[in-house]
């Protein structure tokens, strides 16, 4: 283009402005991109406007620009690698709008631009985005600052309804339109919607089942980000924060699957290629367009066959294992199986091999074909693991260590993905403690000594393990002191906790070779032919676990001592997670305030994540507590009261009020199965589920398989969508129907079923992980047993 100075006029009547106004941002928001329809007719490079300047206003209405330059709070990450077009205007209009809602400049935290750079490249966006209470404003900006390959253009982001015509009409005039969408009759005739949609994050390319929130754009930007850095530097760790809802789960899925993926095609990529890695590539760990850093050692001859691995030894993937870990946790029942020989079996049946019509496989699954080949379907599972892409776990298979070798599951250079982990802490803390009763460690020692002359090296340094912790004991419960009723206990901490275990011989020195021992004892029990002496279930689950609970039922009035050694410390724990894996994310609703949760685990998190919810909760939400039902009687929903019948006939009557006033779904949740079925036989008594179900179709959740609460789900979904239909023809009906005098013609709703209601149980089946968006879920009810009252929740139909 010609070396000239192009005028860009800022047509802004708004003024200076002392605090924002909604309406008034909205029509200076459509007038920028009037401003930016006319400089996209322009030969313009971008290059030249500041983007700092988007709403700056000079005296005569108009700004001259002659040279590049920028202000660092308002440029896009990109801008500093040389990439100049339509986007970076898009991110800098954010920043503006920012600027402009919160009266304050971005970053206004950083001291220096450095620091603002720095935060720039690591995804952290400014504080002041905080500060911004409206959902959907906040929305807009949020998407202004997507990474560039998902954010939106100028004319894709003006489609969204928050620049719906409300004001100034006639400004929308000289603005671009989306096309209206097609009719019902044109949609057939362009054949069925796509079942997925696939969205470039960083230059991957991110398969998902439907149009992603932003929010859910946001996470999973996070999750490539945090993965590509860890390549890169060996280990990079995530807190993303999500509210309850917001799909945080599925967007961790496909974008780990997706980076794994990528990773493959890249690493099969430079294996036939020999490339050798770009200098430029290893100092850029975002701007690299989704590529990934080449191995700084050659691959070798691709046609040259692996080397055999070694005995012990697994072989490389060629790709980080992703381990999925949940809340459940280990049952001591797990330690022994007597069809353990069995598992090659189960592994190799071709039922869950690649290709085979369980190829992805849950439990039920794996059960089945346990049972035609007689083999165990848990070790089974565990074998299945060595070479699965995508492992999903409890907690304790990850966090406590002893389990962990136990398991032999490997974490070097793994991605492990932690949910619901606000409670992470503690369940460190839990993994790395011992609480072990004396009458166990005496049956532990009877079996050992059963066993010594079998094998020596294995069993003796064990036996004389329990007997010094034994003999520790019985010197030391004579002078416990008294902590309550028939509760006599000692703590030692620091330095004295040290002296009073070396006085047990429970040395830093010993515990490699006791824990050598253990592990091949637990081997040896499992390998064992039946009828030959090895350690039971419970002495080798002892050996191994962390925590065994004493059964109820003991002997009334026997006296039982507990050795305790107690991790106060979760850093203790977790730190050896993350310095072993490629990266560990952590994820919740609630992880905020993140600085402490971070220095409590003694980890660096180098990205981080406060995402806002996919809907308005104040306008959009209305949620309230139920102190007592239509006849003025107390919901006191305790244990007490629950089995009264008055309390019973008052939770049916409200239920069916709230079903007579709010259309649509109506999704009632109880504290367990044994309360709901307890309720529904007593309803259907005295007639109240009769007249529930005259109102709204009553489904139940099963306590069967997926196949049988699919198929409830179904049933439930076609009542809501009968419901829908059936208020679409009210409407065609009522349509320009009156009365003589004028009076617009009502359709009455007396006696007329509207929606459906879904009795479920709290963690069970339909509370996690459903879709009951608009008019599958109008309203929620929940009666807790741990409260006084009954909780109802309203959604609004913008939802």
């Amino acid at each position: 283009m010609n070396y000239e100075s192009y005028r860009v006029v800022e047509k802004s009547p708004c003024g200076r402005y002392i605090r924002y106004n909604h309406k008034l941002g909205v029509g200076a928001f459509k007038q920028v991109y009037i401003g930016w329809d006319r400089v996209q007719k322009l030969e313009l490079a971008w290059n030249q406007i500041e983007n700092g300047n988007l709403f700056n206003e000079e005296a005569n209405g108009s700004l001259f620009v002659k040279e590049p330059k920028g202000t660092p709070e308002f440029m896009a990450p990109e801008c500093y690698d040389g990439e100049y077009n339509e986007l970076v205007g898009v991110y800098s209009f954010g920043m503006c709008l920012l600027e402009m809602v919160t009266g304050e400049y971005p970053y206004l935290e950083c001291s220096t631009q450095v620091h603002i750079f720095n935060k720039l490249y690591a995804g952290v966006k400014p504080a002041s985005l905080g500060k911004v209470k409206d959902s959907r404003l906040n929305e807009i900006i949020d998407k202004c600052m997507l990474p560039v390959s998902v954010r939106p253009s100028a004319e894709e982001l003006l489609k969204d309804s928050f620049f719906k015509p409300s004001i100034a009409v006639s400004v929308m005039k000289n603005i671009k339109r989306a096309p209206p969408p097609p009719s019902s009759s044109s949609a057939a005739t362009q054949g069925p919607k796509p079942s997925k949609y696939v969205v470039h994050i960083g230059g991957i390319p991110v398969e998902f089942p439907y149009q992603p929130y932003g929010t859910q754009l946001a996470f999973m930007n996070r999750v490539i980000v945090t993965l590509d850095r860890a390549h890169r530097d060996g280990h990079s760790h995530a807190l993303l924060e999500s509210p309850t809802g917001t799909g945080k789960s599925l967007s961790l899925l496909c974008s780990t699957l997706a980076w794994q993926q990528n990773y493959k095609s890249m690493n099969r990529y430079s294996k036939f290629t020999h490339s050798k890695p770009d200098p430029q590539a290893l100092a850029d760990p975002i701007g690299h367009g989704g590529g990934f850093i080449p191995e700084t050692q050659p691959l070798g001859n691709p046609d040259t066959a692996p080397p055999a691995a070694s005995n012990g030894t697994k072989k490389k993937k060629a790709a980080p294992t992703i381990f999925y870990a949940s809340k459940l946790l280990l049952k001591d029942q797990e330690a022994g199986c007597s069809e353990f020989k069995n598992t090659h079996k189960v592994k190799g049946h071709p039922s869950i091999q690649k290709g085979g019509c369980h190829e992805a496989h849950d439990i039920e699954d794996l059960v089945k074909v346990g049972q035609i080949v007689k083999g165990c379907s848990y070790f089974g599972a565990r074998s299945l693991a060595d070479d699965a892409e995508l492992v999903f776990c409890p907690y304790n298979y990850i966090i406590n260590p002893v389990v962990r070798r136990a398991m032999e599951v490997v974490i070097t250079g793994a991605i492990i993905i932690l949910d619901e982990a606000h409670n992470i802490e503690d369940i460190c803390r839990d993994a790395g403690s011992v609480d072990v009763e004396e009458d166990i460690l005496l049956q532990l020692q009877m079996e050992l000594e059963q066993l010594i002359q079998s094998d020596t090296m294995i069993y003796q340094p064990l036996v004389e393990m329990t007997q010094d912790i034994r003999s520790w004991i019985a010197r030391k419960k004579n002078t416990l002191e008294k902590h309550g009723f028939q509760h006599y206990a000692s703590c030692w901490t620091g330095d004295k906790a040290l002296k009073e275990l070396q006085e047990a011989n429970v040395t830093k020195q010993c515990f490699p070779i006791l824990q050598e021992c253990a592990s091949k004892a637990i081997r040896a029990a499992s390998e064992a032919e039946p009828g030959t002496d090895h350690l039971s279930g419970m002495a080798a689950s002892l050996a191994l676990q962390r925590h065994v609970k004493k059964s109820p039922g003991t002997a009334v009035g026997s006296w039982t001592q507990t050795f305790s050694l107690w991790c106060l410390n979760p850093a203790v724990v977790f730190r050896e997670i993350a310095d072993s894996c490629l990266s560990v994310i952590l994820t919740s609703g609630t992880l905020s305030p993140m600085d402490s949760f971070s220095s409590e685990l003694g980890v660096t998190f180098g990205t981080s994540l406060e995402a806002p919810h996919v809907i308005d909760v104040e306008s959009q939400l209305w949620a309230a507590v139920i102190p007592r039902g239509p006849r003025n009687y107390p919901l006191n929903a305790s244990f007490k009261t629950a089995d009264s019948y008055a309390f019973q006939d008052a939770l049916g009557t409200s239920l069916e009020e709230i079903c007579k006033i709010v259309p649509g779904g109506c999704l009632v949740f109880f504290p367990s199965y044994k309360l709901m079925d307890k309720l529904s036989s007593r309803w259907k008594e005295t007639g109240q589920w009769a007249r529930l179900n005259a109102r709204k179709p009553i489904f139940t959740e099963p306590r069967g398989g997926q196949e049988e609460f699919e198929s409830v789900l179904k049933g439930y979904y076609s009542s809501i969508n009968q419901r829908e239909k059936l208020v679409m023809g009210r409407n065609k009906k009522a349509k320009g129907s009156a009365l003589s005098d004028g009076t617009p013609l009502e359709v009455s709703n007396e006696n007329k079923k509207e929606g459906a209601a879904f009795l479920a149980v709290c963690r069970g089946k339909v509370s996690e992980g459903i879709d009951f968006s608009d008019e599958k879920a109008r309203v929620v009810v929940s009666f807790f047993l741990s409260l006084n009252y009954v909780t109802i929740c309203l959604l609004t139909p913008g939802i």
